[in-house]
């Protein structure tokens, strides 16, 4: 019997060190251990091993809602777009925000996504608009094609631009920067004009992510800044599609991949379109593939 005792103990021991092992790997991963651990010494084994299913699942969901999300940039002169912070070589493409959320899109994360899109982009559209109705422009300038069109210093507001009256107004976010605290030219402009979301890690989407998306994209639009989707699933294709969001923000919104959509997004700029189609030159000087998605037809179900 003391022997039976002393080689269950040696096992025992040895799976107590794997929680130091977790630990290091993945913090919640430890936490499931410990929490089944606890449950198994405290009730029964069945119930212990419930418990521990149970918060494994839970531990899912908890990652799910807050997943990572990162701005992506092209990585040198090729057509892969990566970290921009994980990758020093990845810069970003001028007026161009490429968002990237590491998570399927549904109930639990669509408002994350929200939030996580305007504060990397550094250009909120509720506030924008809100702005606008008021009459109030302070720390929110209008421009077109990023050139400054007018400005009307105010000791209360600071500044405020005037909109050319043309459709390619963009609209530029100076977050709180006055005209009274320095030159404009030092004046943190963030001259965004496309803002494109990578859905390739986007393997599920329900019908409120279907929506946020829509409603991100109308947003943004109503503002003057265009909203791009790329590298989309079938699966998520068609949920879209069913959601509505082809009729409303129209199929040449979206594109094969992340390049394609950098291309179109900087065709109005021949530099930078130029720099950007070189990766996909062979003979022909101009880019095979420089279209959306276009009247795609979906695979039955």
């Amino acid at each position: 019997l003391s022997c039976i005792i002393v080689v269950a103990l040696k096992a025992f021991k040895q799976q107590c060190t794997e929680l130091f092992r977790l630990w290091n790997l993945s913090k919640l991963d430890a936490a499931i251990w410990f929490v089944t651990f606890v449950s198994v010494v405290l009730f029964a084994f069945e119930i212990g091993l419930l418990v521990g299913v149970g918060f494994s699942l839970l531990t899912v969901v908890i990652r799910t809602q807050r997943p990572e999300c990162a701005l992506l940039g092209r990585v040198g002169r090729t057509d892969l777009y990566r970290d921009k912070d994980a990758y020093k070589d990845a810069k970003e493409i001028s007026g161009v925000k490429i968002f990237s959320m590491k998570s399927s899109l549904y109930f639990a994360n669509a408002e994350y996504l929200q939030n996580q899109i305007y504060e990397l982009s550094g250009v909120d559209p509720k506030e924008v608009i809100n702005a606008q109705s008021a009459g109030q422009a302070s720390g929110i300038c209008s421009c077109t094609q990023g050139a400054l069109v007018a400005q009307n210093i105010s000791e209360s507001n600071g500044f405020e631009c005037e909109l050319a009256g043309s459709s390619l107004g963009q609209h530029l976010h100076l977050n709180g920067a006055r005209v009274e605290d320095g030159p404009l030219e030092q004046a943190e402009l963030c001259e965004l004009h496309t803002i494109i979301i990578d859905c390739e890690n986007f393997n599920y989407i329900d019908a409120v992510g279907a929506k946020m998306l829509t409603q991100i994209a109308t947003q943004y639009h109503e503002i003057g800044i265009k909203v791009l989707l790329a590298r989309c699933q079938i699966d998520v294709l068609r949920t879209l599609t069913k959601a509505g969001f082809n009729d409303v923000m129209g199929t040449e919104t979206i594109f094969l991949s992340v390049h394609d959509a950098a291309i179109y997004a900087t065709h109005h700029d021949e530099t930078i379109f130029f720099e950007l189609s070189r990766s996909h030159m062979i003979d022909s000087p101009m880019p095979p593939r420089k279209t959306p998605y276009g009247s795609f037809s979906l695979p039955d179900e």
